[in-house]
């Protein structure tokens, strides 16, 4: 689902689980927005070392984390929302989202406690740091004298790189962020490491390889399986 077109695929991700669980479309959709917003903590915690060393990109993630509070503050806002949604059903009374809303705002606040945030943002952090340090392996084996070698700071660099980018991408309608994160993960290699342009393409597509697409692939995979069983059925 990470390279539908405008995101439309976590659309298709709830209508699945729902179809899977026979849970309510509004029970489903808190997951998935659950499921982005820690991952978008986890990430911006990431990238924190690096933008000790490239301080432009603090307004960035100002605007990333401003996002993600700015979901928390809608979420206990219940009541407040709610009241505008009877006001504007009032209104145009055809608009039947009232319950929706409701059962949306009571799964949400159910997830959004402490123990379920610092739970999913601790697997997310571990999760997604694996990725930034298989682009600090990559970039290890390309440049080993030009670059910071296996330093601390060349790591800070990869976790801020891999994370940057991800959030760009997210941020934008093009499926997967394509093209957007391998052009900000090649600037940034060539920034940060010194590296010749072939060189940092060459990482990009490696490192893009190795983590979008294999997963994309295996996702193909078991939805081509699930498919032919469902015929079958």
């Amino acid at each position: 689902m990470t390279v539908t077109p405008g995101k439309m695929g976590e659309g298709l991700k709830a209508y699945l689980v729902k179809k899977e669980t026979g849970n309510r479309f509004s029970e489903v959709v808190p997951l998935l927005v659950f499921e982005r917003v820690t991952d978008g903590i986890a990430m911006i915690i990431l990238a924190l070392g690096g933008t000790f060393f490239f301080r432009q990109s603090i307004l960035f993630f100002v605007f990333a984390s401003f996002l993600v509070v700015g979901f928390i503050i809608f979420i206990y806002a219940k009541d407040f929302v709610v009241n505008l949604i009877k006001r504007f059903e009032a209104r145009f009374f055809h608009i039947k989202i009232l319950d929706f809303a409701v059962v949306f705002f009571e799964n949400s606040q159910k997830l959004l406690t402490a123990p379920n945030l610092a739970i999913a943002v601790f697997l997310g952090l571990t999760a997604w740091s694996l990725e930034g340090i298989s682009l600090f392996l990559l970039v290890n084996q390309i440049c080993v004298e030009t670059c910071h070698g296996m330093s601390l700071q060349g790591l800070f660099y990869s976790l801020f790189i891999f994370s940057f980018s991800s959030i760009a991408g997210f941020l934008v309608l093009i499926p997967g962020g394509v093209g957007v994160a391998e052009g900000s993960i090649t600037s940034f290699l060539m920034l940060f490491f010194k590296m010749n342009l072939p060189s940092a393409i060459f990482i990009t597509l490696i490192f893009r390889f190795v983590t979008l697409w294999f997963g994309v692939s295996l996702g193909l995979i078991f939805l081509l399986r699930t498919l032919r069983k469902n015929h079958k059925a």
